[in-house]
């Protein structure tokens, strides 16, 4: 059902399903509706006279923006939890061509904390399993990583890799990521890890290429000396 709601009754839900909002695209998506209007409507949740929005949020920015006082929603009626609020979000959103891998990281991560398995992720957005558990182990990126994957400066299956591997050395220096000291947490070059909180595999990884180093170091001083 269409209607028009002031925006003073829209209330924004208590979480944002995308990660990462560029400044510069919001600029132009509000140029955008000035000057074409509102194409696609918000879908928002009424419940006692309010709004909850659950797909709109940029668009309803926008509107506030160019201070519009009422907005056209499309406005659905009746009890939903918050699984389905969060389905319905992500189910308009994450196959729009600018949807957020990050943002729906955290949304699968949600799911899970409300009760929902693996599978029945994968099967409601028509993923594999293994997708599904690709996207929910980026969770375990750092904030600096999150960003890069969000704005495409990192792709999925690299930061798969580092999360997978925890620090994978050979991926680490050809992302020109430093080490953490697990003594006194200061990024070092590889070259200078010699104790740090690693996993044994990626211990064992390290240990070789800091030795392959060192070995080779050692040879090209043997080198000079002839």
């Amino acid at each position: 059902m269409l209607k028009n709601i002031p925006l003073s009754k829209i209330t924004l839900p208590p979480y944002d399903l995308r990660f990462y909002r560029s400044k510069e695209a919001f600029s132009l998506f509000c140029s955008d509706i000035e000057k074409s209007g509102m194409l696609v409507k918000p879908i928002v949740r009424e419940t006692n006279g309010k709004y909850e929005v659950l797909d709109g949020w940029n668009r309803l920015r926008c509107a506030k923006k160019l201070g519009w006082k009422t907005v056209l929603c499309d406005v659905l009626t009746g009890e939903t939890d918050e699984v389905s609020r969060i389905i319905i979000g992500l189910k308009v959103n994450m196959f729009r061509f600018s949807h957020d891998v990050i943002g729906v990281a955290q949304a699968f991560q949600r799911l899970r904390k409300l009760g929902l398995k693996q599978i029945q992720i994968s099967r409601i957005f028509g993923f594999s399993k293994g997708h599904v558990s690709k996207l929910l182990s980026l969770n375990k990126l750092p904030p600096d990583k999150k960003l890069e994957v969000a704005k495409g400066q990192l792709n999925i299956e690299q930061a798969y890799q580092l999360v997978r591997k925890k620090r994978n050395p050979e991926l680490m220096e050809k992302l020109n990521i430093k080490y953490k000291c697990g003594v006194c947490g200061s990024k070092v070059d590889l070259s200078q890890c010699e104790i740090i909180n690693l996993c044994f595999d990626c211990r064992s990884d390290l240990e070789k290429l800091i030795r392959d180093r060192r070995e080779k170091m050692e040879r090209e001083k043997g080198q000079r000396w002839l």
